[in-house]
């Protein structure tokens, strides 16, 4: 009764087609995602999720307690570190056709809404990776949500649960303060709506988020800050000249995470809305798009962004999308409904064969251009690594360790045993391991380590860490594409 009151809605027969789509949807990908390897940034989380805390090195900790109780259920396979987020991204989408019910009516627009939500690249393939961006875009989703529940309809209610799902949207990812200030922006311009300025659940909703979040300001206290400081300065450049060059790398990769037709759409529709005087509920779904769009495209002028960084600001941009393919239908503008059926179908297919490419490697794309490559070879290699572990310690007594937190993440996870091993993090980044205290081992103890030996820099590495090192054997690292990569297995005593 509270949730149907929340949500205002009242089940239909189009509620439930919707939510078998979604359903489908997720036992699909469910099983989709324990045939493929983990990213090294998932293994790096993975790590996380063996160390609870309230806060970690590059990202607040929401991704590692979601791998932490997927784990619980399915174990250390990849199904246990990606069941969650899966389960994560259905919610997501059924709470943006929650918020699509308040804006559109024809139930060929909420197919047409979901069906391109789950096949543009940024979600469609995203959506199957256990990342901070899928707990970022839930709980973006529901504040939006409840932040249209309380500016509209006058919930009081929803003014507290929009403080909780903004604590735990700060707990997914920094850049959730983008929230704030697209909600400010829409109060400030929207005539109608100034008055929330002065409205006190407007500030206990920030006092209720800042209480959620007060868990990692601590942990940040307690760790010298290095989360605020880490982000501060992976996001913002001290360069103070503009570069032309990232910013065609920024507007790049957006047309390349939506695809070019869908990218196209979108902007058709933002400026169709633009040109008129638009409702403030439009004008809601705007904000929510257009500030963490142009806070990151003017980033990009100074420094390279990741392409998935503005994944937030597509949610409510493609229920703008939307709206405008409902309007335009209404209008019987036969050129916008083909273009807008013809971009849902090439972003299907276009999706369609990234997923069989995935699982079975057919394009023919360089390794450097192929995001998948990345995830190919790892299991093999951690077998022919405890090939060598069972020879020189049965016992699995020594620890391993690499250079790259990446890599020993990979190996670690892959490794029948899951050892807890560390990263030397020579001439490279700090990052986690660097601040773990229980994964840094005693001076003068015997470690294994494992690296690539045509590293320019392994020489110096060996140097700088290690007392004594001696090569055991060496290890041919094999992918799919039958490329060839020599690693090194060392018995070292570090310094």
């Amino acid at each position: 009764m509270v949730i149907k009151q929340l949500v205002k809605i009242d089940i239909n027969k189009n509620d439930i087609l919707i939510l078998l789509i979604l359903l489908l949807i997720l036992i699909f990908k469910i099983i989709y995602v324990g045939h493929f390897g983990l990213v090294p940034d998932e293994a790096y989380y993975w790590e996380w999720s063996r160390e609870i805390a309230f806060g970690y090195y590059d990202h607040p900790p929401f991704i590692a307690w979601l791998i932490f109780l997927s784990r619980e259920i399915f174990g250390d396979t990849l199904l246990g570190v990606r069941a969650l987020t899966v389960v994560c991204s259905f919610f997501s989408y059924f709470i943006l056709y929650l918020l699509a019910k308040k804006y559109l009516k024809n139930i060929l627009s909420f197919i047409f809404l979901i069906i391109l939500s789950n096949f543009i690249i940024l979600f469609g393939i995203g959506s199957l990776l256990a990342t901070p961006d899928i707990p970022l875009v839930l709980f973006w989703s529901l504040s939006i949500l409840m932040g249209y529940n309380a500016i509209f309809n006058n919930s009081k209610i929803s003014w507290i649960l929009l403080g909780i799902s903004c604590g735990l949207g700060l707990l997914s990812k920094y850049t959730f303060v983008l929230f704030f200030i697209s909600l400010l922006i829409f109060i400030l311009f929207s005539k109608e709506h100034k008055k929330f300025i002065n409205n006190f659940y407007l500030y206990f909703s920030v006092i209720i988020a800042f209480v959620v979040f007060l868990p990692n300001i601590i942990w940040n206290y307690n760790n010298n800050w290095c989360a605020f400081k880490f982000q501060l300065s992976h996001g913002i450049s001290k360069n103070i000249f503009f570069n032309i060059n990232t910013l065609g790398d920024f507007l790049a990769g957006q047309i390349g995470v939506l695809s070019i037709f869908p990218f196209i759409l979108l902007f058709i529709a933002i400026i169709h809305f633009l040109k008129r005087n638009m409702h403030p509920d439009i004008l809601y779904l705007i904000s929510f798009c257009m500030v963490p769009f142009f806070f990151f495209l003017l980033a990009s002028l100074q420094k390279k962004v990741e392409a998935n960084w503005p994944a937030c600001a597509y949610i409510s941009g493609l229920l703008i999308t939307a709206v405008y393919f409902e309007k335009q239908k209404c209008l019987n503008n036969k050129k916008i409904m083909f273009f807008s059926f013809f971009t849902l179908i090439v972003s299907f297919v276009v999706t369609a064969i990234i997923y069989v490419h995935i699982i079975k490697p057919f394009l023919p794309l360089d390794p450097k251009n192929d995001p998948t490559f990345q995830t190919r070879g790892w299991k093999t290699f951690a077998e022919d690594i405890n090939k060598i572990r069972a020879k020189v310690d049965p016992l699995y007594d020594i620890p391993i360790c690499t250079n790259r937190y990446q890599d020993i993440s990979l190996i670690s996870f892959y490794l029948s045993d899951h050892p807890k091993g560390f990263a030397l993090n020579a001439y490279s980044r700090s990052n986690q391991f660097s601040i773990w205290e229980n994964r840094k081992p005693k001076e003068n103890s015997n470690i294994f380590f494992i690296h690539p030996i045509s590293d320019k820099n392994l020489d110096l590495i060996l140097s700088k860490c290690f007392y004594k090192q001696e090569l055991l054997q060496t290890i041919t690292f094999k992918n799919i594409k039958k490329e060839k990569k020599l690693w090194g297995f060392y018995s070292c005593i570090i310094k």
